[in-house]
């Protein structure tokens, strides 16, 4: 123990030494993430882009402490500021806004309620209680749009699915097309860095010879926003802006020869998973009664990674048709991610209200112990940051059993972990084979084990066998991507036959096969993340397939029978194994197994 850590212990006291100890373990956990996230300072103060600003005000807690030390040590912060954020970070609550009496009447909430899905509007009911009878949509004062979409067939294409390696071509040529006809163009794409993407590609260079090109981001100081917003309704300008812009963002023109060629025409390179967010992006031309179109340009790749395994073939009114059907469809992950955080924000909030009880008492003791009890509720014990584990599981015919014994076995895992504490999420992958209907299915993220249980009773073991192989590959390709969305700690994998060693074409496949295992298991080793592989079955070249994944990964190979035990212990020991949790590890096979790795 550190001389400073023991005069930091003493200077509280005894009654205190819980919150001594968490404080200090969670200045430790999140020194980790310092480097990983992102900010901004203006010479007095660290802020963070949240939507399309830097927003001062927000705090990530040590992690803001930690960055405002860093402009200290490199000279940029004078000592009086530093000395004035150097605070202990202590979470007195978290009350749920779902849990907040309501107003009996609300104006002005928003213009996308009539996007709203089926599962949106019901949990708007089941949550708030406005159902088709308690909310009233008001037209617009400015009367009808003006907006040109689908039916403007005649003029340009108003939907493209192209591949992602013509996807920056297919944007400049639209593009330059309006420019031609007088028009000014607004380009929102997913993230920064797919607009400096395009921005840094030969095709946007040749553009900006001809016309006025311009780069909204939130990064930019509030006054060049501004101007950049002013002359992007102007004929001849072509503005690109990250989509966090495309809610709010007033691009009004007062270009008279712009409004007489149409207006403002925009282009969105990517799907929106959230229908609003396609409306609000569209609603950033035609404003006010003014002319204006829009259109969609996107790749095939983009499509397939948010889980559109068909690409659609049609008009551009028939693919519209088909990705809002698409989207519709798998609304119902959404669903329950929200209903696990909403059972999530209602134990916090309960949890304070119980805190706040015991501190209305007056008495020092009551509160004392209070805060220390909903304190410890609020902190890993083990002070790790959240570990995200991906178990990726066959769900072919000759899986069922096990898939059987896994709805039972997901409940008594993730209890068991979280006997020892700890921030855990889950996710479930279940994959098949590309000759299957279904070839991937995903659980949304949750520590929740029922909602996990929920999803597992959904999956039909189904199709598999009579080829090569199954489709490994895809499993493990859905988890990389979901590690570049956020980082996973490691992925469990489960299957009863091997995996292709090649890319192969059959008449068979309603999917196209398009890389293996071998190109999956490099990138997972890349990303640092272990494959911990088991066989179900006695078969030598899925012993093969999985011991290949864990020898190129740095995770372990091991079979695994279709009971319950076989599974749980799988899981657990995984977990912790991810979370580096060597004492969790112990003390679990101490308590519940005889065997050893």
């Amino acid at each position: 123990m550190s001389n400073e850590y023991s005069q930091f212990k003493k200077h509280f006291g005894s009654k205190w030494q819980a919150f001594a100890y968490l404080q200090v373990s969670r200045m430790c956990m999140q020194r980790q993430e310092v480097h990983e996230t992102p900010y901004e300072f203006d010479g007095h103060r660290v802020g963070y882009v949240k939507n399309d600003t830097v927003n001062w005000d927000v705090s990530y807690g040590y992690v803001t402490m930690f960055h405002y030390l860093q402009e200290w040590e490199d000279g940029r912060l004078q000592e009086p500021v530093l000395e004035s954020k150097l605070k202990l970070q202590v979470s007195c609550g978290r009350f749920a806004y779902s849990e907040v009496e309501l107003p009996k009447v609300m104006l002005g909430v928003s213009g996308t309620v009539d996007d709203l899905t089926a599962n949106q509007r019901e949990i708007l009911k089941q949550i708030y209680g406005i159902g088709p009878q308690q909310h009233s949509v008001m037209p617009s004062v400015f009367g009808e749009s003006n907006l040109r979409f689908l039916d403007c067939l005649q003029q340009f294409n108003p939907l493209l699915i192209c591949n992602e390696s013509d996807h920056a071509l297919e944007i400049a040529k639209a593009i330059d097309e309006q420019l031609d006809n007088g028009r000014s163009v607004l380009v929102f794409f997913e993230s920064d860095a797919a607009l400096e993407a395009f921005a840094s590609s030969s095709h946007f260079q040749g553009l900006s010879c001809s016309c006025k090109t311009q780069q909204l981001v939130a990064s930019a100081p509030a006054k060049e926003r501004k101007r950049i917003v002013f002359n992007a309704a102007t004929w001849n300008h072509v503005t690109l802006c990250s989509a966090a812009f495309g809610r709010g963002t007033d691009f009004i023109s007062r270009d008279p020869h712009l409004l007489e060629n149409g207006g403002v025409h925009v282009i969105q390179t990517f799907f929106s998973r959230d229908k609003s967010e396609e409306t609000q992006i569209m609603g950033r031309t035609a404003r006010q009664g003014q002319k204006g179109s829009y259109s969609m340009i996107l790749s095939k790749e983009h499509l397939q990674k948010i889980g559109v395994q068909q690409i659609p073939q049609g008009t551009p009114a028939e693919l519209y048709k088909k990705l809002c059907d698409f989207r519709e469809q798998h609304d119902e992950a959404w669903k329950l991610e929200i209903e696990a955080k909403l059972q999530e924000s209602r134990k916090d909030h309960d949890e304070t209200s119980a805190y706040v009880d015991r501190a209305k008492t007056g008495c020092l003791q009551t509160i004392s112990d209070g805060f220390n009890d909903y304190t410890l509720r609020q902190t890993s014990p083990t002070g790790c940051s959240k570990c995200r584990v991906i178990l990726v599981v066959d769900a072919t015919l000759s899986m069922g059993k096990l898939w059987h014994s896994a709805s039972r076995a997901i409940m008594t895992a993730v209890k068991r972990i979280r006997e020892w504490g700890g921030i855990y999420e889950f996710k479930w992958i279940a994959y098949r084979d590309y000759c299957d209907e279904k070839l991937i299915e995903q659980s949304t993220w949750t520590s929740d084990e029922k909602v996990l249980q929920q999803f597992i009773d959904r999956i039909e073991c189904e199709g598999g066998g009579g080829n090569s192989g199954e489709a490994v590959e895809e499993g493990l390709k859905a988890a990389r991507l979901e590690h570049e969305k956020e980082t996973v700690a490691a992925i469990v994998h489960v299957g009863d036959e091997p995996a292709r060693d090649a890319i192969e074409e059959d008449p068979s496949f309603k999917h196209p096969m398009q890389t293996t295992y071998h190109e999956e298991a490099d990138k997972l080793s890349d990303c640092g993340i272990a494959v911990y592989s088991y066989r179900v079955g006695w078969l030598e070249s899925t012993k093969l397939t999985c011991q290949t994944l864990a020898d190129k990964t740095g995770g372990t190979f091991g079979d695994l029978g279709v009971d319950d035990d076989s599974l749980i212990h799988a899981i657990c020991t995984r977990s912790f194994m991810a979370a580096g949790d060597m004492k969790a590890l112990a003390e679990y096979r101490v308590r519940y197994e005889n065997e050893q790795d």
